[in-house]
């Protein structure tokens, strides 16, 4: 968002003379906003197929609580603000492909994400602004405060999302508890694996290490440890 902020607002601004920087600044959103849909559309379509195998159903959960009182949010119709929190607040990845895999209503999907104009269009300001700090300071100061803004949206809008969640849990953590006939599969498939599991979780216990293993794991940390501190300070 930041870049066709950027990017666009500069490109209207050479064409269009002083008059083309809010023109371009409409034009910038409106790409971001059309960008975002289409990427819901193809995360969707991921989803949807990948969530055919049951292992990638097991993989994400959906037989757990928490994700299906996503689910039930999700499945709301309309606006409101547990759906848009998540739809818009959550990463774009996870989020769309979850719903494919769930096979959630695409229409609800995409009018649940339409509020994200209202958090992509601080990015393209500071985009815009960005493209003309070497004009004047004023426009870096308010590049600042457009990023500020995007950000507080994001976090606001995350940590609805976690509240929203957590309220459904709580509100029909019963309902939600019960097995659904269509997770059967799911639940033997878990059953099968949990052998595995725990045989994983044994042999990766610190306690059951040989010594060179524990060596190469500190070493491996330590050397982590280096390499970020020397690439901030170098």
């Amino acid at each position: 968002y930041i870049f066709s902020g950027i990017v666009i607002t500069d490109q209207a601004r050479r064409n269009l003379g002083d008059n083309g920087f809010v023109t371009g600044i409409i034009i910038a959103i409106a790409v971001g906003f059309f960008n975002k849909l289409l990427a819901c559309l193809g995360q969707y379509c991921i989803g949807f197929f990948l969530g055919k195998k049951v292992k990638v159903q097991q993989l994400i959960a959906v037989d757990s609580v928490p994700t299906k009182a996503i689910e039930m949010i999700l499945n709301r119709p309309g606006l409101n603000l547990g759906k848009v929190a998540i739809l818009i607040g959550g990463p774009d990845w996870p989020t769309s492909v979850t719903c494919g895999i769930l096979k959630l209503n695409i229409p609800q999907m995409l009018l649940g994400t339409m509020p994200v104009i209202f958090i992509l269009s601080p990015c393209v300001l500071a985009g815009a602004f960005i493209a003309r700090q070497g004009e004047d300071a004023m426009w870096l100061t308010l590049a600042n405060f457009a990023t500020i803004a995007a950000a507080v949206c994001q976090i606001a809008a995350g940590l609805t999302a976690a509240f929203c969640i957590m309220k459904t849990i709580q509100e029909h953590g019963d309902e939600l508890a019960e097995p659904r006939p269509e997770h059967a599969e799911i639940r033997e498939l878990t059953r099968k694996g949990e052998h595995s599991r725990r045989s994983y979780i044994d042999v990766t216990k610190w306690s059951n290490l040989t010594l060179c293993d524990k060596v190469i794991l500190i070493g491996c940390v330590g050397f982590h440890l280096v390499a970020g501190f020397m690439f901030v300070m170098m």
